[in-house]
C-alpha cells in the first residue's frame, strides 16, 4: 500500500496485522489472509498512526539523503544496457564511468556556486539526466551504435550526448548568471565542448556527431510562442 497513513483506514488494518489476519468490513463481512500473504506499507511518516498500529508492523527506515541517487543510477544503467547483447558489460561500464566523471563534480559545483529560481534536488536532476539521455541519445536516429562506430568513437560520441544532457538537467534550472559558472565547471572537468561561447549554446548534431550552435538551426529573432 503506497500513500500517507490515514486514521480513517489504518485502524481497520490492525486485525489484519495481528494473529487473526482477518479484515473486517463495515458490513460485517470478514476476509481472511492466507499464510503466504503479506502487507507492505510505503509511507512518508507515521504521524497519525496509533501505537497499536505501529506495534504490529516491522519498520524499515530509509533516509533519502543517506541513500543517494546511485541505486537509481545502477537500476537505470541495467535497463539502458539490457538490449546491448555482447557489449552490455562494456556499455554499462562506460555509463558508470561517465556518471563518476561528471555528475558528482557538477552537482557539488552547482550547490556551492549557482542559484536556481526554482530549487531542485540532486535526485530529481539525476532522474532528469537519465530520462533526457533516453530521449535524446537512445532514439534510433541519434546514431549511437557501438557496432557501426567502433569502441573509441562510440565512447566519444556517447560522452557528447551525456554531457549535453548534464547541462540541460543538472544545469537546466539555474539562472542566467549561474550559467556562466556552469560553463566554467563543465570546461574544467573536460574540454568536450568547443571553447567559444557557453555550453548552453550547443547541441549534438547526429549527422556529424559533433556539437553545433543552436543559432545555426534557430532564427536569431525566434521567441517561444505565448
Amino acid at each position: 500500500l503506497d500513500g500517507p497513513v490515514d486514521t480513517l483506514w489504518i485502524e481497520s488494518m490492525n486485525t489484519v496485522m495481528d494473529d487473526n489476519r482477518t479484515l473486517t468490513l463495515i458490513n460485517g463481512d470478514r476476509i481472511s489472509m492466507s499464510s503466504s500473504m503479506r502487507l507492505v506499507f510505503e509511507v512518508r511518516d507515521l504521524a497519525v498512526a496509533s501505537p497499536a498500529t505501529v506495534s504490529r508492523a516491522g519498520m524499515i527506515y530509509l533516509d533519502g539523503a543517506d541513500l543517494g541517487y546511485m541505486p537509481f543510477v545502477r537500476s537505470w544503467v541495467q535497463r539502458a544496457t539490457a538490449g546491448s547483447g555482447a557489449s552490455q558489460a562494456a556499455d554499462s561500464e562506460l555509463l558508470h564511468a561517465l556518471f563518476d566523471k561528471w555528475v558528482p563534480t557538477v552537482l557539488e559545483y552547482k550547490r556551492l556556486n549557482c542559484t536556481e529560481p526554482v530549487p531542485t534536488t540532486q535526485f530529481n536532476t539525476v532522474i532528469s539526466l537519465c530520462r533526457l539521455f533516453d530521449a535524446c541519445a537512445r532514439r534510433p536516429d541519434a546514431g549511437l551504435d557501438r557496432g557501426s562506430l567502433g569502441d573509441d568513437a562510440f565512447a566519444s560520441y556517447c560522452e557528447k550526448w551525456f554531457v549535453f544532457c548534464v547541462v540541460w538537467s543538472i544545469g537546466g534550472a539555474v539562472d542566467e548568471a549561474s550559467r556562466r559558472h556552469m560553463t566554467d565547471c563543465i570546461r574544467e572537468v573536460d574540454s568536450v565542448f568547443p571553447p567559444v561561447g557557453s555550453v548552453y549554446d550547443y547541441f549534438v548534431d547526429p549527422a556529424t556527431r559533433e556539437f553545433k550552435l543552436w543559432s545555426e538551426v534557430v532564427d536569431a529573432g525566434w521567441t517561444p510562442p505565448p
